[in-house]
């Protein structure tokens, strides 16, 4: 009987000890997951902060493309401009040079 009693206060250790380790493993599985929920939290921060970045740049050349084309005919016409005033404004007469020869 006691032999029996040994075995039965035995596997109550055993048993107790077993609840103990489980109880231990799956506070650190959840801690483990709590820090990877954490981790997947910034990085997703970090992603939707990059994609509000990349969207603003994006409107940015949106914005300065439409202008673009306006700058450029801007440019043009004042081009086309600053030509047709050299060719209407009158040569101014150029002293001839002298030459070296005629320096001797």
């Amino acid at each position: 009987m006691i032999s029996k009693e040994v075995l039965n206060i035995v596997l109550a250790v055993v048993i107790l000890w077993v609840g103990i380790f489980t109880c231990w493993v799956l506070y650190y599985a959840a801690k483990i997951l709590q820090q990877g929920y954490k981790i997947m939290s910034g990085v997703n921060d970090r992603i939707k902060k990059i994609d509000e970045a990349v969207q603003s740049i994006r409107e940015r050349f949106e914005h300065s493309a439409a202008y673009f084309g306006l700058v450029a005919e801007g440019v043009k016409e004042l081009a086309k401009y600053i030509i047709e005033k050299r060719r209407e404004s009158p040569k101014k007469s150029q002293a001839p040079k002298a030459s070296k020869e005629n320096e001797s």
